[in-house]
């Protein structure tokens, strides 16, 4: 009988035993699995995924703007933005010549549908005009705070989206990202951000300025120096001008997301 009782504890204890080494041996297997996988990869991977789908979120709030003359001969293109319901910014220069004909505005979405716009906020110093489009229904774009930006204690970097050089880019229906830029400094005497490297091109007008992480919409593109005085440099509009052209325009506040 003693000797039966031992063996069972024996087999309890080998049994026991077994199941640990089985669960060590896992243990270590699935430990080497877990080095095995190069966790920078997988982040950077996951980070382009994320940035991916907010770029697709973004590019589908910025417009092709298209402006006839009122003459009917000839016209502007640039870039604009959602930044409310049934609100776009744009560049004045882009929409001036335009501004106070019927059917004079028109943006196209990256779907290819066109809308007519009315003009509703224009301030011609600070270059910058608001377009009302009843029937937009499209999300607005992040806004940041411009001021803050003023004089940063670091570099800051920039991007903007839009639709430069358009006989280049109609025929991929969509905005296209500029290389990255800096914020050179502020010109407090003209309120504007001197920038330098953003590419800026003819079109690029009136495009949102971008924070480049996180996607905060800093400025509005406004012109670039001539080349023949600096290679690179542009002028990009505070987006704080814009937020109090909208309130003024509109007699609403454009919210900060």
């Amino acid at each position: 009988m003693y000797r039966r009782r031992t063996l069972g504890v024996k087999i309890v204890i080998l049994a026991v035993g077994a199941v640990a080494l089985a669960v060590n041996i896992f243990l270590a297997a699935d430990a080497q699995w877990w080095q095995w996988i190069d966790w920078s990869r997988v982040t950077e991977e996951v980070g382009r995924a994320r940035v991916s789908d907010e770029l697709m979120v973004t590019q589908s709030s910025i417009m092709l703007v298209e402006v006839r003359n009122c003459e009917g001969s000839g016209g502007n293109t640039g870039t604009g933005f959602v930044i409310a319901d049934g609100y776009v910014a744009t560049a004045a220069h882009v929409v001036d010549s335009g501004k106070g004909c019927s059917g004079g505005v028109k943006i196209r979405d990256l779907d290819q549908l066109s809308y007519d716009a009315t003009v509703v906020g224009f301030d011609a110093g600070a270059d910058l005009a608001i377009l009302a489009i009843p029937n937009l229904s499209l999300p607005s774009l992040k806004l940041g705070d411009s001021a803050s930006l003023e004089d940063p204690s670091e570099l800051v970097s920039l991007i903007t989206i839009g639709y430069p050089l358009l006989g280049a880019v109609a025929d991929a229906g969509k905005p296209t990202v500029s290389s990255e830029g800096q914020i050179a400094r502020y010109d407090a005497t003209r309120q504007l951000f001197v920038t330098s490297g953003l590419n800026l091109n003819p079109g690029n007008s009136g495009g949102p300025v971008f924070l480049k992480d996180p996607w905060l919409v800093i400025g509005v593109a406004s012109a670039i120096l001539d080349p023949d005085k600096g290679e690179e440099v542009g002028w990009v509009v505070p987006i704080d001008l814009l937020k109090a052209l909208f309130l003024n325009s509109i007699g609403e506040e454009l919210r900060e997301l």
